[in-house]
């Protein structure tokens, strides 16, 4: 059954279309034209290998599949179409194994020669000699390219140890639909490259055939993982590659004196997106920076977003010249640049400029790619994900701009509304909210913004209409609503509102915001109801008025006075000068009523020896209470 047609990415094979069919009883794909791409003779393109090497190469995927392994029992590893090398030099340095690889192509040549490993430019066979029987035998991405796999998988027999374990990636067939976008289906699919696809049984089946007594598939996006072996497995499927590991490795090639410059970028690109993806701000940052430098003085521009706009056109049309003068990750170092801003700097709306250069290189590269019928899924992603994170960011600093930008965004989802929605709800911005839940074809998200509204101007009583209204449409906007109504509920009926978070708190609803509204609204006994379910936040803001409710209501002070202590511990570096001297007097008046007199002697010295740093109603409100409990009263100032 003819699944699609299209163009040949061999170039003297364009003129006659491919055919994608699917087998009617295991559902594995092929094209009609099964001739095999001679890899040893051509790169396909000139800069095939430094795209690789800069952008291309997915290397934690390719190195989790091996990680996953039990530590014990593997020694050695043959790698058979190895490409670059990577998944074999990382076997190297993290596992200590021996490590073989065997392909022919030039991207192999290349990094036999940049990571200084063994890999053989031939093609293997079940004959030829490589130093085993091996452990592990591992085929990444490459019976996909293979015409005839049921010889492919003798070849890999032929060469492991008894009991050793065969690990075969692939992509996924049955991810060729219609709603796959294209960045990702244009990998998968490579017609001319790629020859058969199979899905989840039929690349099972074709392991139990060649004699492996025991399978394991594991699924991952848009691809397989076959781990199979003539021993039992102990493959945890749901183990993920050690993030520290991976940067071990990382940190390993970039130490190595002789890397070549695009190595050196590639390996910088993986391990700053890798510490922004783990939330190691400073340290990317720090990267950054001599990412910066490398730009400077391999390709000439600075790598901030102004560069973007002058960069774009050459990238289109260096496809056809093959000299681009800029790293094939640039997108991705704009892209995660953003991140940062938007996630830990003081002014998120910075990170518009950054996230519209990603995009606008992203779309520049991609034309690029095009040219020679290739894609690439993360440029794709970011292609895409940039957009919309400007205008997330731009709500920030220009929600007039952000809205106009929505409204102009291709294929906007109903979801990505609703987020921009939120945001400005979350930053005040009402109107432009509105505007926002206006392209939704949800009435219930203008009631959510009129709801929200009404409860930030202390309109509670119509806030809870709304409010409720909107929580008629069930599902995440729903649940949002009740969120929100449990706080207009807070002031009128506190009862009511503690029955509402009680029903949500199965729900993972956070209550956080709830329980400070009731302790700030006097509303202490419902407070208490609520304190349990906070107990373990460890923010400066819950650890004060979790004090005030123990001084209040508990009437357990000197566990007041140890809340207040931690809760200005916790906020000194972040939270408002007048609110740690808040807290600093509220454990002052927690020591005196709790009769610690030496310990509120030394909080009242640490009070009166800040002098005029402290804000007058607080120094104000400290003379009071010394003066009504002199025994609290440091020596020094009696």
């Amino acid at each position: 059954m003819l699944v699609l047609e299209t163009a040949n990415l061999i170039a003297e094979k364009q003129s006659v279309p491919l055919r994608l069919v699917v087998c009617p009883s295991c559902r594995t794909r092929y094209w009609t034209d099964l001739g095999i791409f001679h890899y040893e003779e051509s790169d396909g393109y000139s800069w095939s290998t430094r795209f690789y090497v800069e952008q291309g190469a997915s290397l934690d995927d390719l190195i989790e599949p091996i990680a996953r392994l039990p530590a014990a029992g593997i020694r050695n590893c043959l790698e058979i179409g190895c490409g670059y090398g990577f998944s074999l030099d990382a076997g190297r340095v993290l596992f200590g194994w021996r490590t073989v690889g065997v392909d022919p192509s030039p991207l192999a040549r290349a990094g036999h020669k940049a990571l200084n490993i063994d890999i053989r430019p031939i093609y293997a066979d079940t004959d030829t000699e490589l130093g085993g029987p091996f452990d592990l035998v591992y085929g990444s991405e490459v019976i996909e390219h293979v015409s005839a796999p049921h010889a492919f998988l003798e070849i890999c027999r032929a060469h492991l140890a008894p009991g050793g374990v065969l690990i075969l990636t692939t992509p996924d067939g049955d991810s060729v639909h219609p709603d796959v976008p294209g960045s990702i289906l244009m990998p998968i699919l490579s017609p001319g490259h790629h020859l058969i696809l199979f899905n989840a049984a039929s690349l099972q089946a074709i392991a139990l055939a060649a004699g492996f007594a025991f399978t394991q598939i594991v699924p991952r996006e848009h691809g397989l993982v076959l781990y199979a072996s003539d021993r039992p497995l102990q493959i945890d499927a749901s183990s993920r590659l050690d993030r520290g590991l991976y940067r071990t490795y990382l940190s390993n090639v970039l130490e190595q004196p002789g890397r070549p410059d695009d190595l050196r970028t590639g390996m910088r690109y993986r391990l700053f997106k890798d510490l922004v993806n783990t939330g190691n701000y400073d340290a990317a940052k720090a990267l950054y920076d001599t990412i910066v430098q490398d730009c400077r003085s391999r390709f000439g521009f600075e790598l901030a977003p102004l560069a973007a706009t002058g960069l774009d056109s050459a990238i289109r049309d260096a496809a056809r010249s093959g000299i681009f003068a800029a790293p094939f990750c640039l997108p991705g170092l704009f892209f995660f640049r953003g991140m940062i801003v938007i996630n830990a700097s003081p002014n998120p709306g910075d990170a518009a400029a950054w996230f519209d250069a990603a995009a606008l290189t992203a779309s520049a590269f991609r034309e690029a790619y095009q040219v020679v019928g290739i894609d690439d899924g993360e440029t794709g992603m970011i292609d895409r994900d940039a957009r919309e994170l400007a205008i997330l960011a731009l709500c920030h600093s220009d929600p007039e701009l952000a809205i106009k930008r929505l409204q102009s965004l291709p294929n906007r989802s109903e979801a990505f509304v609703e987020t921009v929605t939120f945001r400005l709800i979350d930053l005040g911005r009402f109107d432009h909210a509105s505007r926002g839940a206006g392209l939704s074809s949800a009435p219930a998200l203008a009631a959510m913004v009129n709801g929200w509204e009404h409860l930030v101007h202390g309109r509670e009583a119509k806030a809870h209409i709304d409010l409720a209204e909107a929580a008629r449409a069930g599902g995440a906007l729903g649940l949002r609503a009740q969120s929100a109504d449990m706080l207009a509920l807070a002031s009128a009926n506190p009862d009511a509102a503690v029955r509402l978070a009680q029903a949500l708190k199965a729900q993972s609803v956070p209550l956080d915001g709830l329980f400070t509204r009731l302790v700030d609204l006097g509303h202490l006994p419902q407070a208490g109801m609520i304190e349990p379910a906070i107990a373990n936040n460890e923010g400066w803001n819950i650890l004060g008025h979790r004090g005030t409710l123990a001084l209040l209501h508990a009437k357990e002070p000197a566990f007041a006075a140890e809340l207040f202590a931690r809760a200005a511990d916790r906020g000194a570096t972040h939270a408002p000068a007048e609110e740690i001297w808040n807290l600093k007097y509220h454990r002052l008046l927690a020591l005196v009523t709790a009769r610690k007199a030496l310990e509120a002697r030394r909080v009242a010295q640490d009070i009166l020896a800040a002098g005029g740093i402290v804000p007058k109603d607080i120094r104000g409100k400290v003379d009071a209470l010394l003066k009504d409990h002199p025994a609290a009263r440091p020596a020094t100032v009696r």
